[in-house]
């Protein structure tokens, strides 16, 4: 059995499937967890909050990367492509 117990910061989950047992687990996750029903509602009031202050967008652009860029490829590691190292096409997409 597993106890969920959630509090303002964080959620403690505690293992507690042999009550008798003094061996108990203990997990903490804090509520920043990307992809947890909490921080979507964070980016969605973030974005609500955005277009409240700037008003509505009057263009939507959109950029795609290339992984085949020179700047990509020149920065892999020899033997890697550029689906191994997602930090250097970031690091080269935000340049």
């Amino acid at each position: 059995m597993l106890v969920i117990e959630e509090s303002e910061e964080n959620i403690n989950i505690e293992d507690v499937f042999n009550p008798g047992s003094e061996e108990k687990t203990s997990s903490r996750i804090l509520k920043s967890l990307t992809g947890r029903s909490k921080w979507y509602k964070f980016k969605e009031q973030n974005a609500l909050a955005v277009q409240r202050h700037f008003g509505k967008p009057h263009l939507f652009i959109t950029f795609t990367c290339n992984p085949k860029w020179p700047e990509i490829i020149n920065s892999l590691p020899k033997g890697f492509k550029a689906t191994d190292r997602p930090d250097i096409v970031v690091r080269v997409f935000s340049l």
